[in-house]
């Protein structure tokens, strides 16, 4: 009698069960090439991306390399770096006059004072934060 039943039991859960472990299984084999297709897309995106961003690198390197840039960084950055210190030192000491500002450096009219602050935020702020990212950005990709 019990191998009767045992028999009916696993003759009905073989056919109920088999076939939804097939679909189960085959569902599975479907999520698997599609993530396999899509890690495809993924590295050929990733090397796309790596290739541009070779390519702005070497663009960027020809850039820097011209001296007109520089130059113009130099003129324009030295000497508002060198006219903010002037009104620094002028206001902040009295050089035994008693009172500050008696080496007479004027400031700029307000219209140019602007472009001297921003002058100075780039050659002193932005240039020194700009590189932190980069480092960042190359030991990641180590």
């Amino acid at each position: 009698m019990w191998g009767l039943i045992t028999s009916l039991l696993s003759t009905v859960a073989s056919g109920i069960v088999g076939p939804i472990a097939n679909v189960l299984i085959k569902k599975q084999d479907t999520t698997l090439e599609g993530f396999k297709a899509a890690g495809g897309y993924d590295l050929e995106a990733f090397k796309a991306a790596t290739a541009h961003e070779e390519a702005m690198a070497r663009l960027k390197i020809e850039a820097n390399a011209w001296w007109g840039p520089r130059l113009l960084y130099m003129i324009v950055g030295v000497t508002a770096a060198l006219h903010t210190a002037a009104i620094f030192i002028d206001s902040t000491f009295t050089f035994g006059t008693g009172h500050y500002g008696n080496l007479g450096i004027a400031k700029l009219p307000e219209v140019y004072a602007g472009y001297e602050q921003w002058v100075v935020a780039s050659l002193f702020v932005v240039s020194t934060v700009g590189q932190i990212p980069n480092a960042v950005a190359a030991w990641l990709r180590k």
